[in-house]
Parts: C-alpha cells; sequence; structure tokens
C-alpha cells in the first residue's frame, strides 16, 4: 500500500471539523479494503468518506478522513498521525502518514469571587477562582478596583499562569475605613484578571460594620435621657430643699427709687482666650463654663463657647466667687488657670458692673494618631518607612516618630500630641520619596488616603555580539511602560556595549537587537522598581537570506500594519506591513541559510494564513504574497413598514451572549448596517411604535454581508 497526501497542512480552530485527502495505492496482488485512524497521544475519532474504501491491484482511488478537535486541543503547531489499515493483511499492507496541524488559539476565560459578599470590619479576605477555557496559556495580572476608591486590594500572587484546561485560587484581600457609628457601609467593587488579549472581571460587595452599631447608640440615649430627667429631679429637690438661709436683711429705704429692681442691673461679665499647649494658635468651639461657689456646694450660672479667634466671654453673671471649666471633645479638661478640678483650680471674683477680662487658658489635647497606607504598583511586598516631623507656621520641625509598614503597606503612627500639624515622608527602596502634610484636631485619630509611590528610574544595559566578538551598530530598541528608548552599540572605544537609563519602573519591557545582515533577537524583561540590570548579553547571528511579498485583502485591496512573524530560527523574527507608500509589502533579513521557514500573517479582524518557506543558498525568496479574508461579517437591510421604508426603528442583533443595537437611517431610507459579526447565528429584533415587534434568524459567514429586509406589520 502507498498513499500520498494532498493536504499535508491544515490550518484549524478548536471545535472545527478537519478533512485530510488522501490518494490511496493498492500495491498488492489481491482486492484490498482500507480503514483509517488517528494515533498517537491525543487520540481522536475520525470518519472517511468513503466510509469502506475497496481497491483492485494496480488502482488507486481518493480518500478523505474528517475528525473534529476538541475545544481545548492546544494551540500551536502539531504532527498529526494517520494510520491506514488494510483489512486484507493489516499486519504487513498498513501506513503511517504525517500531517501538519496548525491549531488557533482561541482565548476563552473566567472570573468568580467566593464569597462575593462580605461582612467585615476594616478588612475582608476572599478568593479569586479564574477558569482558563481556551486552548492556549493565559498570563494575567490581577487588580482591585471600587468606585469610591475607598478600598485598596493585595493579592498572592499577583501575577498567575493558568494553562489550558487550568483552574487557580488567587488569594486576595480588602482593606477600607470603617464606618465609627451607623449601620454597615455597604462598598462595590470589581476584581479583574488583564493579560495580552483577555480582560476579565468579578464583581464583589463588602458590608464594612461600625465601630458603634446603631442599636447600642439607641441605648445609650435611653440612658443618657433617664440619666438627665434623673439629674432635673435630683437638682430640683435640692434647690427646694436647700436654700442659703438668710443672715442679712436690707432696709426698706435701699429699695425707694428700685421698682425695677433685677439681678442683671448690677451682673459683671468674664472674658479670656483660649489657645493649645502644643502650638499656640487659638482653639475654637471649646465650652466655657462658670460655677457660682456656695456654701458646701457650687452651682453652674454660665456657659458659651470660644469663637475662631478663641477668645470667649460670660455676660449677666452675677456677683460672687467662682470656679471656670474649659472643656471640649478631645482635650483635657482644665479648671481655671491650669488645674485638673475644681478643688485645687483658682477662685475668679466677678464684681458689679464690673468686666473680669484675661482669664486666659492653655489646654492639652488627647493623644492623637494618623493611620494610612503605601501603595507601590505592582509591587505586593511593602517595607516602607514613614518618617514623622511636627510642623509650625509651615516650618518642619524635628522627628517626633519613626514608624515601619507592615508587608502589605499599612502603617498606624500612635500617640501624636494635638492639635497640631505634622509632615509624613515615606521611603521605600527603589522609589522616590512621598511627602504629606495633614492636620490633627485634638484627639484626633485621622486615616489619610494611600500613598502612592512613585518609582525610581531604571538601568538596562550589556554587549552584543556575533561569533564571540563585539558588534558594532546594533540598533538597541527597549520598548515598554507606554514609551520607546533606542540605543546604538559603539563601533570604537567599548565596541558593543549598550546602555539605556532613565526607564521608567516598575515594568516589563521588550527588548529587540537588529543590524542589517543579521538575525534580529528579541527578549522580554521585567525591571523592579529603581533596578538596574546591566547583563544583558545577546549573540546575534550572522545571516544573508530574506523574504518579501505583498498582503493583500480577498479584493485585491494591499493591507497595512499586517504583523508578519518567522519561526524557524533561533528567535521569531517579526515586522509589520508598509502603511505609506508601497502599502502592504514586507521584508525580513537576517535569515540563516539554507533553511526552511513558517512564515504567519496576522491583521485584527482577518483570519490569519501561515505559509512554509524554504531558503536555498542563494537566500532569497520574493513574491511570497497573501492574501487575508475577513473573520467577521455584517447583516444588512431596509426597514419598511406599511410597505414604505421608515427611520427611527430600534434594531437589536443578538447572539444570546451579546447585543448589539443601531437604528434605521434616514439615508438611505430605512437602512441599516451592523459590522463586526463573528460567523454564526443571529437574531434580529425590530421594535417601532405602533407596529408588532419582529424577530428574524440570520446566519452570518465570515467575511459575508447578509442582506436582510424586514418588513413591519401594523399592531
Amino acid at each position: 500500500m502507498r498513499i500520498e497526501v494532498l493536504t499535508p497542512r491544515i490550518e484549524v480552530a478548536p471545535g472545527a471539523i478537519c478533512e485530510v485527502e488522501l490518494e490511496v495505492f493498492n500495491t498488492g496482488e489481491v482486492i484490498d479494503t482500507v480503514t483509517s485512524r488517528i494515533v498517537g497521544t491525543y487520540p481522536l475519532a475520525v470518519e472517511q468518506r468513503p466510509a469502506i474504501l475497496s481497491l483492485f491491484p494496480g488502482t488507486s482511488e481518493r480518500l478523505t478522513v474528517s475528525f473534529t478537535l476538541p475545544p481545548d486541543y492546544p494551540a500551536g503547531d502539531h504532527v498529526l498521525p494517520v494510520e491506514l489499515v488494510s483489512t486484507v493483511a493489516p499486519d504487513d499492507q498498513s501506513a503511517e502518514i504525517e500531517v501538519a496541524l496548525e491549531v488557533a488559539p482561541v482565548v476563552r476565560a473566567s472570573i468568580d469571587l467566593v464569597p462575593s459578599e462580605m461582612t467585615c470590619g476594616r478588612r475582608a479576605r476572599f478568593s479569586a477562582h479564574v477558569a482558563n477555557d481556551g486552548n492556549t496559556p493565559l498570563n494575567l495580572s490581577m487588580t482591585g478596583t471600587d468606585p469610591e476608591r475607598a478600598l485598596a486590594f493585595s493579592f498572592d500572587p499577583v501575577f498567575v499562569r493558568v494553562q489550558p484546561g487550568q483552574h487557580v485560587y488567587v488569594a486576595g484581600r480588602t482593606m477600607g475605613k470603617r464606618p465609627f457609628f451607623g449601620v454597615p457601609l455597604a462598598r462595590q467593587f470589581a476584581i479583574n484578571a488583564d493579560g495580552p488579549g483577555v480582560a476579565i472581571s468579578a464583581a464583589g460587595r463588602v458590608n464594612q460594620k461600625p465601630w458603634i452599631p446603631r442599636g447600642l447608640i439607641t441605648i445609650l440615649t435611653l440612658l443618657c435621657i433617664i440619666g438627665l430627667w434623673a439629674v432635673v429631679v435630683t437638682a430640683g429637690a435640692n434647690l427646694v430643699l436647700n436654700r442659703d438661709k438668710l443672715t442679712k436683711t436690707v432696709p426698706a429705704a435701699f429699695l425707694v427709687g428700685q421698682q425695677n429692681f433685677s439681678g442683671t442691673a448690677v451682673a459683671g461679665s468674664m472674658t479670656g482666650t483660649v489657645t493649645s499647649t502644643t502650638d499656640g494658635k487659638p482653639i475654637e468651639r471649646m465650652t466655657v463654663e462658670a460655677y457660682l461657689m456656695r456654701t458646701g456646694r457650687q452651682e453652674l450660672q454660665q456657659s458659651a463657647a470660644t469663637g475662631a479667634d478663641g477668645t470667649w466671654k460670660l455676660d449677666a453673671v452675677v456677683p460672687g466667687r467662682y470656679h471656670v471649666r474649659f472643656s471640649a471633645p478631645g482635650y483635657q479638661e482644665v479648671w481655671y488657670p491650669s488645674a485638673p478640678d475644681a478643688t485645687t483650680g483658682g477662685i475668679v471674683n466677678v464684681r458689679p458692673v464690673t468686666e473680669t477680662p484675661g482669664l486666659d487658658v492653655k489646654v492639652q489635647g488627647l493623644p492623637g494618631s494618623i493611620a494610612g497606607a503605601v501603595a507601590a504598583g505592582e509591587q505586593a511586598t511593602i517595607n516602607g518607612l514613614v518618617t514623622v516631623r511636627s510642623m509650625k507656621d509651615d516650618v518642619v520641625g524635628e522627628v517626633v516618630a519613626l514608624v515601619s509598614t507592615t508587608p502589605d503597606g499599612a502603617f498606624t503612627v500612635p500617640d501624636l500630641p494635638t492639635p497640631a500639624t505634622y509632615q509624613l515622608t515615606v521611603s521605600l527602596d527603589g522609589f522616590t520619596d512621598q511627602v504629606v502634610t495633614t492636620a490633627l484636631g485634638g484627639g484626633e485619630s485621622q486615616v489619610i488616603n494611600t500613598v502612592q509611590m512613585a518609582a525610581g528610574e531604571g538601568v538596562l544595559g550589556g554587549t552584543v555580539t556575533s561569533g564571540g566578538a563585539p558588534l558594532g551598530g546594533v540598533v538597541v530598541t527597549v520598548a515598554g511602560a507606554g514609551k520607546t528608548f533606542t540605543a546604538t552599540t559603539p563601533t570604537s572605544g567599548p565596541v558593543g556595549v549598550w546602555t539605556l537609563a532613565g526607564l521608567p519602573t516598575p515594568a516589563t519591557y521588550v527588548v529587540t537587537f537588529a543590524l542589517d545582515g543579521y538575525g534580529t533577537e528579541t527578549m522580554a524583561l521585567d525591571l523592579a522598581a529603581g533596578e538596574t540590570r546591566t547583563n544583558v548579553d545577546v549573540s546575534l547571528v550572522s545571516g544573508t537570506g530574506s523574504i518579501a511579498g505583498v498582503v493583500k485583502d480577498t479584493g485585491g485591496t494591499a493591507l497595512g500594519d499586517v504583523t508578519v512573524t518567522v519561526t524557524g530560527s533561533a528567535t521569531p523574527i517579526t515586522t509589520k506591513t508598509l502603511t505609506t507608500g508601497d502599502v502592504g509589502a514586507y521584508t525580513l533579513t537576517g535569515l540563516v541559510t539554507p533553511g526552511r521557514y513558517t512564515v504567519t500573517f496576522t491583521l485584527d479582524g482577518y483570519s490569519p494564513v501561515t505559509r512554509a518557506v524554504t531558503l536555498s543558498d542563494s537566500g532569497t525568496a520574493t513574491g511570497i504574497d497573501v492574501s487575508l479574508g475577513k473573520s467577521t461579517g455584517a447583516i444588512a437591510g431596509t426597514i419598511t413598514a406599511g410597505g414604505k421604508p421608515v427611520a427611527g426603528a430600534a434594531i437589536t442583533v443578538g447572539d444570546g451572549k451579546v447585543d448589539r443595537a443601531t437604528t434605521s437611517a434616514d439615508l438611505p431610507a430605512g437602512g441599516y448596517r451592523v459590522d463586526g459579526l463573528p460567523a454564526g447565528s443571529y437574531t434580529v429584533t425590530v421594535e417601532l411604535a405602533g407596529y408588532k415587534k419582529r424577530t428574524v434568524l440570520v446566519n452570518v459567514t465570515a467575511g459575508g454581508v447578509i442582506t436582510t429586509d424586514i418588513a413591519l406589520v401594523a399592531s
């Protein structure tokens, strides 16, 4: 038995039907019947046409072997062994042939959040379940976002590689400021996994419990009301039962002409200023209370609050001896002039119709704190240093605290004197110091916004050689972080040495080395924050071969910006077709000859094409021209109502997963068109006020425009 393969190479997508055409020759001396099967590490069920192939001696006939690739069949180039077996002499009359199979990559991934809703305090933990349902490995970067930008996220690991058919669990944590009191605060967020050609996300929600729940506030309010009622009743009873005894009498003549006499007619007043002991600034809204000293007790007579300049005044104060108390949330209580209680405080004498000025006091705030978090791009572990300095009148003072962040970037600076203004300097290896200024009120515990670190600049460098000798004139291109940098190795002095400084970090860079007459080398390098790598050494292979041609679409129009990739050498060589001048033309040089190469042409919106090219000793292959067909189709047509084209009709085109909406136009009257549709079945639904909704089924083919006119009927 002898076999000739009529389709030696097949380009196919997973899940599609593949067909291999063979010419089978019966070289035996008897009538033979042939069956086929696929062998190897990935066996597939096959069908053949004709189902039974009978051959007379010395004759041949074509045989078509078809099979379907499973959806998870790995992307890339494969060799598929096809075995044909004789039913007459299976041990002797059998043959095996190999078919080159190029499987297109299919990116299909999903992400789930477990749990998707969490109730927590400041922090919550979750797990992101990433599944790769495609046929090519995925390199994904994990990030988290929330609309309020109130949450910080961390992942372990941040970067994951998911093989086809593999499921990966990524541990995540979110952290945000917790409400002080009230009801739980719901925050929506999204977990994202992004990579080349894939962007997936899952939504979640955290319900942050308050420090003091609403129920406890209600109970405390009721207790305060009951306590206040008890105080009022007790004070009333004491007022009735413990009146001072009269010790003096006033002659009647004293009141002659004083029919309108009242306490305010002889009242005095008090004034003063309240300032802070830490920075000397006035304190606003400090409560000032004057207590009249009586036998065995003291009574609250007047109260007021300080203004924006720290000053206060008590009017209509009954003459007498007083203790004056100063208090406010976040501050230590002071009794004039600087005592912690009334028994050790001074006495203020208020005389009739006289102002008592200069009752100035200084108060000390309760200890405060500053908390926050540090983020450094994609860097997972953060061991930063926070230096805290005091500030007064915009002048930076001495260091008052020095704290380190936790590995996830969180930090807290406790026991800070208040009120005061502080400057925080955040330092992290490889990053530029960040400075934050914040003011603390009395006893305040403040959470500042996340400090975003700006990475220091990185450096890449090395030596380019060929055959062990330094190579000058090589153009080194470094692309990444949204920028492109270039350098050329010197031809004298330090020949072959290159250095590129000032690179943004952390980032991943694609470094390309090119020189006419040599094969191009390309590599991907990661630069950590502020990292310097000067050991990037490469060796270029001398080559003289070239491949050239033109890329067009199926209509004969030249296509620019098509990616052309040559494989078969140590490193793939890539270029793009011209977009100006000789549009669609390309040339790839620096190929080792003789040699066999595979040239692949790709462009968004078009189906990729692969060609095999053999370079002889002459080293030149021209006229390698290809045509790319559209990978998507379109639906177009006219909407009519009552027999006339109508504009403004709502049109929805869907495939059960994604809906695309448009509206019929005025010009052309009633016309519509929806482009960019992958091949498959779609429903076209048309709605217009006063007419019945209508839905039709349309099958779209790649590169085709399906004309679908729809007539609406009045409702």
